[in-house]
């Protein structure tokens, strides 16, 4: 096994050789990596059918395959209409929350504010987003 890196583009090149195969990974930021690898047609149709009938991408099917040695993989029921909904206009309000909270750190800073009352107005949009996030798992529930 190698291990190449380029300081350049911090790409790298991952070989790791076994039964006829050889995968090469190029890691082109730290947050992903790009990983190929060939495999014959009938394996890559089976693929795609295994993904497909889990209802999942063949990226996360192979995730779940490799690093959770799991080949039964059960499709995720999709989110209502009504959740996502829910989860939109939620995500919103939360923005929302967070220009809020800038507003209020930027008066405190300003001295138009007091820290006490900085304080006291970011707990009462603390609770919010609690109720929130509550609001959200009970809707996932049921």
């Amino acid at each position: 096994m190698a291990w190449h890196e380029s300081k350049a583009d911090y790409a790298s090149t991952l070989n790791i050789r076994g039964a006829n195969t050889t995968m090469k990974q190029k890691r082109a930021s730290t947050k992903t990596a790009v990983v190929s690898f060939r495999i014959g047609n009938e394996a890559y149709d089976r693929l795609n059918q295994a993904s497909a009938q889990a209802g999942v991408s063949t990226k996360v099917w192979l995730e779940e395959a490799i690093l959770n040695n799991r080949t039964r993989i059960v499709e995720r029921a999709k989110p209502s209409a009504d959740l996502r909904t829910l989860a939109t206009q939620i995500n919103r309000m939360g923005n929302n929350l967070n220009q809020v909270a800038h507003t209020l750190n930027s008066a405190q800073l300003a001295g138009t504010l007091s820290r006490d009352e900085c304080l006291q107005a970011i707990e009462g949009l603390d609770h919010i987003r609690a109720l929130l996030n509550e609001t959200i798992t009970y809707a996932r529930q049921g």
